[in-house]
């Protein structure tokens, strides 16, 4: 009688994929890391890596779903209460707070952004702040809001984002 394989079965790979990619992106650049390197990091083979996900791009692609998510609930936190200007005002400073804290994520995030990763989300927080604030067309004030927002937590403004959108955006609203 022939003795049946027995089948190694992880569990929740996918997320455990996710998870530990997540700090291979932390801990360095993302693109240094090999799908290889991943697997046997989390304890399977190479070839399970891909019945979860296609390729090196499509777990780097979920990986910064996962940051936008991240992101997405600190903005809002932060954004939760007060008057409509400090609520922007916060939301700069915590978007720069994130990038200074966790710079390889956010780099990532912002190399693979889909819609569908978080941009949309975040687009949408940012235009109900804007509203709130008295845009009555809020296209161009999200984009002047997003931009300074986005530029000033590139080049490493870190928490005076704030101060920043304070001081333009009345004038970007109501000029």
């Amino acid at each position: 009688m022939e003795k049946k394989k027995e089948r190694y079965h992880h569990g929740d790979l996918a997320h455990a994929l996710v998870r530990e990619a997540t700090q291979m992106v932390e801990a360095g650049p993302h693109s240094q890391f090999s799908l290889r390197d991943l697997a046997g990091r989390v304890g399977v083979s190479a070839p399970a890596v891909y019945r979860h996900f296609a390729d090196k791009e499509a777990l780097q692609a979920a990986v910064a779903a996962v940051g936008f998510q991240e992101l997405l609930a600190e903005l809002e936190a932060a954004s939760a209460s007060g008057p409509p200007l400090a609520r922007l005002c916060a939301l700069g400073d915590t978007y720069a707070a994130f990038a200074a804290r966790r710079p390889a994520m956010f780099r990532l995030m912002m190399e693979t952004a889909r819609p569908e990763d978080g941009a949309t989300p975040l687009r949408a927080l940012i235009e109900r702040t804007v509203t709130a604030c008295g845009a009555e067309q809020p296209d161009m004030p999200v984009t002047v809001v997003w931009s300074l927002m986005h530029g000033a937590a590139t080049l490493g403004f870190g928490e005076g984002v704030g101060a920043i959108l304070a001081r333009i955006i009345p004038r970007v609203l109501f000029s």
